[in-house]
């Protein structure tokens, strides 16, 4: 894997797709962004959210924590938009077979968070802040937080991430990104809409990455039953396989 991340440093950062838009995703011998972007693309793809690369918005932003993305666009007709997804993966012990279900439920915003959230971009000027592998002294660790922000217009699409802004110290691009990411998240009510949202999760334990599962306080009975639902689901799904 690094031997091929480093060929991609080889040619550039800048890696242009299509006529009419160029995708600027950092690419590094020892980093992972390449990775990331692999793993958001997948993800998009299981939790119906549009890829803004090759998006016909005027210009579109996504904001990702570890289970929830923030998307702000302008529609070509100049009509603004916002939404906050959520989203969780059934979590099954090692003695069980995975069934790699995810749960996800998208909750629009309204006009007053919509503008909130544009001046919020304008003020602190995110979109200029570069990717953290070019922000020196930038620290990485194995356990924290990872946000992402993705960013597109009709030139050009970017695909940044930073990994744990609260680690950095007093680096002053740490403290504009965990600002945005504070004030995002308080404008969008974004810790309400997960408690909302975790209310319906159907599985019995969840994980969104990292090492931390939940799991619900369910009855012996309730217990047997989702373990039933998980065989029938495994079940269904080896008989659609090719």
């Amino acid at each position: 894997m690094k031997q091929i991340l480093f060929i991609l440093t080889l040619f550039s950062s800048i890696i242009v797709l299509g006529q009419n838009r160029e995708f600027h995703i950092k690419t590094y011998e020892d980093g992972d962004t390449t990775l990331w972007y692999k793993w958001r693309i997948e993800l998009c793809g299981q939790i119906e959210l549009d890829s803004i690369q090759n998006s016909e918005n005027n210009w579109h932003f996504r904001f990702w924590t570890n289970k929830q993305a923030i998307d702000i666009w302008e529609e070509s007709n100049g009509r603004t938009f916002g939404k906050v997804t959520n989203w969780t993966k059934e979590y099954t012990s090692n003695d069980e077979e995975p069934t790699n279900r995810i749960f996800y439920e998208n909750k629009l915003l309204d006009s007053k968070q919509v503008d909130e959230l544009i001046s919020l971009i304008d003020s602190t000027q995110i979109k200029n802040i570069p990717d953290q592998e070019s922000i020196e002294n930038w620290g990485q660790g194995s356990d924290g937080i990872t946000y992402i922000f993705e960013a597109s217009n009709t030139k050009d699409y970017f695909f940044k991430t930073y990994w744990t802004p609260t680690a950095q110290d007093s680096l002053k691009e740490a403290l504009v990104v965990q600002t945005f990411v504070d004030r995002c998240l308080e404008i969008t009510r974004s810790k309400q809409i997960w408690s909302d949202f975790s209310s319906k999760i159907p599985f019995e334990c969840y994980i969104n990455g990292g090492p931390m599962v939940a799991c619900r306080a369910l009855t012996k009975k309730e217990r047997r039953k989702l373990k039933k639902e998980r065989e029938n689901y495994r079940q269904s799904s080896r008989r659609l396989r090719p």
